[in-house]
């Protein structure tokens, strides 16, 4: 008599399927989330399509497992948003991101965000990154940080974010406060090598972000 030996994905061990999730939806470097040029096309209307529209936003990283059931979903998910750097070319990006994966925002840990334009959208933004009580870094590249310098109403959009993270880092061993987790990003080097006028650029950088930091405590009280 035939023997079926079929062996379904959720057959396996737990172990084995975290490696595959590992092996499939981590990245070494940030993955570059492009949201405004894929929100338009196909946007779910039932919950269980999610994931594909959310996928889609992360064209590098091999996420069709997540298609397969609600179980993959759940377990796969932690994986995908809390193992990966996520990297964003505006705030708007980052918003769009945010309210399309829902409440898989509790994993996110790591965000780079490299511009910035709009405070009132940088603020909802923020108000649903409230929602990573994980999160570990939000780095701002250079070109975001000297928009901050010039522009002080964006510093305060970023005060009721910060207020957040530091409020819930009290009393709690080895969480992170609000200064370490928004951090800036080193410039980068030029093509040129170092020279006279890299060494202004570092200390330019170095004036932007203690001047925006110096706002920053100043806006948290401390």
């Amino acid at each position: 008599m035939a023997v079926d030996n079929d062996i379904s994905f959720d057959d396996l061990p737990p172990e084995i399927r975290n490696e595959i999730y590992s092996l499939t939806l981590c990245s070494d470097t940030p993955a570059k989330i492009d949201a405004e040029r894929r929100l338009t096309k196909g946007l779910p209307r039932r919950p269980r399509v999610h994931v594909r529209s959310r996928m889609d936003m992360i064209p590098h990283l091999n996420a069709t497992l997540l298609r397969i059931s609600h179980r993959v979903y759940a377990e796969a998910a932690p994986i995908l948003y809390g193992a990966n750097a996520f990297s964003f070319a505006s705030e708007s990006t980052l918003h769009t991101f945010l309210k399309m994966i829902g409440d898989s925002r509790e994993h996110v840990r790591r965000v780079e965000i490299m511009y910035i334009g709009d405070s009132s959208v940088l603020r909802s933004a923020l108000h649903l990154l409230k929602q990573a009580k994980q999160l570990e870094s939000f780095e701002c590249q250079p070109s975001m940080l000297r928009r901050l310098a010039l522009k002080k109403n964006q510093v305060k959009a970023l005060l009721p974010w910060l207020k957040t993270l530091q409020k819930g880092a009290q009393g709690v061993a080895g969480r992170k406060g609000a200064l370490e987790i928004f951090t800036s990003a080193e410039p980068s080097s030029t093509a040129g090598g170092p020279g006279p006028g890299w060494d202004r650029h570092c200390a330019e950088h170095e004036r932007l972000h203690a001047e925006v930091m110096a706002l920053l405590r100043q806006g948290l009280g401390s």
